[in-house]
């Protein structure tokens, strides 16, 4: 309390900073814009810091101007000093906690996508590959089989392989859109 009451606004031992953390020169303290204006100055966040206890406090001030009567410009200011540093220390670590998930969700949704992109490439280059090659298997034994009981099996085991040959592709297409590759993520959605 003497410390405080023993100090102007003006005096640099005080280390007042605003909430980003720059300094807050004398004249922006609550009490002297009050003063100066005549106007009330209610909620502002200051933050001082504290040689006793080394560290800084937080504060929420409130500062009245007073005036004589008649008179049009104040003459002292009533200031009320609330320390709010728990809870200002508790919302700024909870901004701190919500960009550093921001930034592990982007992360994850980067691993999806990378993983995506790489079982597209597999179903696409070595799946469809190897079913390619089997159908064109299945037909040629069909060929060289015309005319017996066994073409029109070999006819049945090229249309499954038909089948999974574009039930493989779509896979691919829904796992990673080419417009991704080719167009971009925007516009891929709009197509």
């Amino acid at each position: 309390r003497d410390e405080f009451l023993s100090r102007t606004s003006q005096n640099a031992e005080w280390e007042v900073v605003r909430e980003d953390g720059t300094p807050a020169p004398g004249f922006e303290h609550p009490s002297m814009v009050a003063l100066r204006t005549g106007v009330p100055v209610l909620d502002a966040t200051l933050g001082v810091f504290n040689a006793r206890r080394q560290c800084r406090v937080w504060l929420a001030i409130n500062a009245h101007p007073e005036f004589l009567p008649g008179a049009a410009v104040p003459y002292q200011v009533f200031v009320t000093l609330h320390d709010i540093t728990a809870r200002w220390e508790a919302e700024h670590q909870l901004a701190r906690a919500r960009i550093q998930l921001q930034g592990l969700a982007t992360q994850s949704l980067a691993v999806q996508e990378e993983e995506r992109t790489r079982l597209s490439r597999e179903l696409h280059d070595e799946i469809g590959q190897s079913l390619t090659a089997l159908k064109l298997a299945v037909d040629r034994a069909r060929r060289q089989c015309e005319g017996t009981s066994g073409a029109t099996a070999l006819a049945q085991a090229g249309d499954i392989a038909d089948d999974l040959i574009e039930a493989t592709r779509d896979i691919a297409r829904r796992l990673r859109p080419s417009q991704l590759d080719e167009l971009g993520l925007v516009p891929a959605v709009r197509w």
